[in-house]
């Protein structure tokens, strides 16, 4: 530093290569966060693509077991039918 009329001040080289060594450092931090925001992007993504999988899975499930269901209601309905047509129930 060089002092002049009783003022310290920097060169201006040096006021230059701080101003850029902390730009810098503020660009590598802003790398450092969107590397880490990619990564979480794509692992929530991935569990939403797990969630609607999931989802399709178990509805597929719910309407077969409804199927099933009605298939045997029905089936149980013609037997009582039938049952009742050959006069076996009261």
């Amino acid at each position: 530093m060089e002092s002049h009329e009783k003022h310290k001040y920097r060169k201006l080289n040096e006021v230059y290569d701080i101003a850029i060594s902390e730009m810098k450092e503020l660009q590598n931090k802003l790398e450092i966060c969107l590397q880490l925001y990619g990564v979480e992007k794509e692992r929530l993504e991935k569990l939403l693509l797990e969630g609607d999988k999931n989802y399709r899975v178990i509805k597929d499930q719910i309407l077969q077991t409804e199927k099933e269901i009605n298939e045997r209601v029905s089936k149980y309905a013609k037997e009582l039918l039938q049952l009742i047509q050959n006069g076996c129930l009261p």
